[in-house]
């Protein structure tokens, strides 16, 4: 919706709602999240998030969660991603890497494979790890 704004989480609060929303979405979301964090806000509310993983050698994206209840999920999911990537170019970032789950269904594997022409470098504990090289 056009009175979404996308935004880098820049507060304890903000890093809170990004927790409070990737639980919701999944127990298994909710992990440690450092900078770049990207947050889709909604006249106040965090409707998406995509953070970052700790790492000392590379920059993980995930968590990405959207609000469960939200009628379109496609656009912020996409806008989410966009921000994300642009800002990790900016950061001077030349490749992304991330997860899907794998372990209940192979359908989100399918789909990062066919949107991105890309595939999973490893299959562990249940996840499909890729990497995505930026322009």
């Amino acid at each position: 919706a056009s009175n979404t704004r996308y935004r880098l989480a820049h507060s304890p609060a903000d890093y809170r709602k990004a927790h409070t929303l990737a639980r919701l979405v999944d127990e298994r979301l909710d992990g440690p999240m450092t900078f770049p964090t990207v947050l889709a806000d909604r006249d106040g509310t965090v409707v998406g998030v995509l953070g970052s993983a700790p790492d000392k050698n590379f920059l993980v994206a995930g968590p990405l969660a959207i609000m469960p209840d939200l009628p379109s999920k496609g656009p912020v999911l996409m806008r989410l991603i966009e921000a994300y990537e642009n800002l990790a170019s900016w950061l001077g970032v030349d490749r992304v890497l991330f997860r899907v789950h794998a372990e209940e269904s192979t359908r989100w594997v399918e789909s990062v494979s066919r949107l991105y022409h890309i595939e999973p470098y490893a299959i562990k504990d249940g996840w499909a790890w890729f990497e995505r090289k930026l322009a």
